[in-house]
């Protein structure tokens, strides 16, 4: 995290909470409904499509550049501290694989050692089938399913004369591909083969592609560009990544860094002056019932009391014992007041440092998202339930669905979901009323 230079190295904010903490602050935050709107304003996180060019420069960099094993590149600690959450077609593992002996090979590691850097990444991915054999718009000659939905009957001729003559529907009405018909869109053009499972599951997640890559935004798929640079990200580049800019993995890093100092130092002292109003309120309390059951003490027992501390007080030995603890005591006070205030002054230095850093890069992170668009329930449930770790009910998908802006006009959400999910096939559900997506 890039922050002025600090006075003392004893204690660092961003030290004591890592960006990987910042999940567990999520966690925390969500549970309160009173702190719930931290995590919306001040916690980021990005659902993205990953394209394989983004892990292959990761693995590359693991392989060939880090010196230390357990040094973490930008794009794991964004995922570690999920600002970043990535979600790949199945394709992506397969075009992993086949490289990897390359890969191998030209960094000087071996096999084992390529296979174990991968393992390690993958496992912080979200996979996700794509239904579609091919996306909307494009040519499919072996897209002859028999059991779609009649859309528009007034399409039909046109169907069956595609499926008995075997040749695509020249349209850009989405019916005739709907209803099962291999097309071809006027508008379009197939720039990489490889890469339309990619624009599949942007499509279908209704998510932008993390990429480097201008093919993807060629053949019409929204994009996260690894700089965040306009001015080149707007320029003719085949590849955006070797512009030497700032990019954006590294951006989600210092923000995630800087937030979870920015957070956690603000839950932490929320939570020590919590503790000391209330150690203050019960020491207050614990005088008043002393009082109290001073005041229900015999009187003798009273007088008792009241003499023997009189006698303290009076006592030229013990009063002087008194003055000397009380002068000890303001001695150390004012020993303690002058590093105890450079302490506070150097943690706010901190602190103000992560804020600015904090809205710094949001601002530069949001410059370079693309605009988000309206999705479907559907497609809500498909984002919610691949990145999730086990099955979820209806209810609980409904409240994430909210959550991310969803609003339903049925009359019975949840009903709603339910038929939706069923009829698109790629949801089972596993138990009573816990639903998953198949991975099959």
């Amino acid at each position: 995290m890039a922050t002025q230079p600090l006075q003392s190295e004893l204690f660092r904010l961003d030290r004591l909470f890592r960006s990987e903490t910042l999940p567990t602050l999520r966690r925390f935050l969500e549970m309160s409904p009173d702190l719930k709107s931290l995590v919306e304003t001040q916690i980021l996180q990005i659902r993205a499509i990953v394209d394989a060019n983004r892990i292959h420069a990761d693995l590359r960099w693991k392989l060939s550049k880090r010196d230390d094993p357990r040094n973490r590149s930008g794009l794991e600690e964004d995922l570690d501290a999920g600002v970043l959450v990535l979600i790949a077609p199945d394709f992506l593992e397969v075009e992993i694989e086949k490289y990897l002996p390359i890969l191998a090979e030209e960094t000087g590691a071996t096999l084992p050692e390529a296979e174990h850097v991968w393992e390690s990444l993958r496992a912080k991915l979200h996979f996700y089938p794509p239904l579609s054999p091919m996306p909307d718009g494009w040519a499919d000659p072996n897209n002859s399913a028999p059991n779609r939905e009649i859309v528009d009957p007034k399409d039909l001729p046109y169907l069956h004369a595609s499926r008995e003559l075997g040749l695509p529907v020249f349209t850009s009405d989405r019916h005739l591909q709907k209803m099962g018909a291999p097309v071809i869109c006027p508008n379009r053009e197939i720039v990489d083969p490889k890469d339309l499972p990619y624009l599949h599951a942007s499509r279908e997640l209704g998510l932008p592609v993390f990429t480097s890559d201008r093919h993807l935004q060629k053949m019409g798929a929204p994009v996260i560009w690894v700089c965040i640079y306009t001015t080149c990200r707007d320029h003719i580049r085949t590849d955006t990544a070797n512009c030497g800019h700032a990019r954006l993995d590294m951006a989600c890093r210092d923000h995630a860094r800087s937030t979870s100092a920015t957070l956690g130092f603000t839950l932490g002292s929320t939570f020590t002056v919590t503790i000391g109003v209330e150690t203050l309120q019960a020491a207050i309390r614990g005088i008043k019932s002393l009082f109290e059951g001073f005041r229900r003490l015999p009187p003798w027992l009273q007088l008792a009391a009241a003499g023997g501390l009189a006698a303290i007080v009076i006592h030229p030995k013990s009063r002087a014992k008194l003055a000397q603890g009380w002068e000890s005591a303001c001695s150390a006070a004012a020993q303690a007041k002058g590093p105890m205030f450079e302490g506070f002054l150097v943690l706010m230095q901190q602190l103000a440092a992560a804020q600015s850093d904090a809205a710094k890069t949001l601002h530069q992170i949001h410059a370079a998202l693309p605009p988000a668009k309206k999705v479907t329930a559907i497609v809500h449930a498909r984002r919610i339930c691949v990145i999730s770790a086990g099955p979820l009910s209806i209810e609980e998908i409904v409240r994430r669905m909210r959550n991310e802006g969803y609003v339903s006009r049925a009359k019975d959400p949840e009903v709603y979901l339910r038929r939706v999910m069923r009829k698109s096939g790629q949801f089972a559900e596993v138990s009573p009323r816990m639903w998953e997506l198949v991975r099959a």
